[in-house]
């Protein structure tokens, strides 16, 4: 099979690019994930109530402003022109960021369980990235 390419529009880019760094993952699994759940739909297996809950606060991330700030803060660290206080923010912020991936482990699980995969192949699946210090861009 040949890889797919899509040219899209560029404010739909953007908002999908804003998307997967909220939710953070990489554009391309994003996209993925988009594009499954729409075609589980077409072929009418809708999500289960408990799945689609679990999904949902999978989801719960961030607000954009804290994912620019991070990746924002991210750059200028890689760059080694992070002020002190900034440092101390970027840490605050990834603390943050570690605080929701424990608060989604338990709902990845329990998912996992009902879609009987292991949960590897389930985090994998979603695009959920295990470091927050992944670049915003797919």
């Amino acid at each position: 099979m040949s890889p797919l390419t899509i040219q899209l529009p560029p404010k739909l880019e953007e908002q999908l690019r804003e998307h997967a760094a909220k939710e953070g993952v990489q554009l391309d699994r994003y996209v993925l994930n988009v594009l499954k759940k729409r075609t589980q739909y077409l072929q009418k297996k809708p999500l289960n109530d408990r799945e689609a809950e679990l999904l949902e606060k999978i989801n719960d991330g961030l607000p954009e402003e804290i994912w620019k700030e991070f990746f924002r803060l991210v750059k200028k660290r890689e760059l080694e022109t992070i002020a002190p206080a900034e440092l101390k923010i970027l840490i605050k912020i990834t603390d943050q960021i570690e605080g929701m991936h424990a608060r989604r482990m338990p709902y990845l699980i329990e998912l996992a369980k009902l879609r009987n995969v292991k949960l590897e192949k389930l985090i994998r699946d979603l695009g959920i990235k295990r470091s927050p210090y992944g670049k915003a861009k797919g």
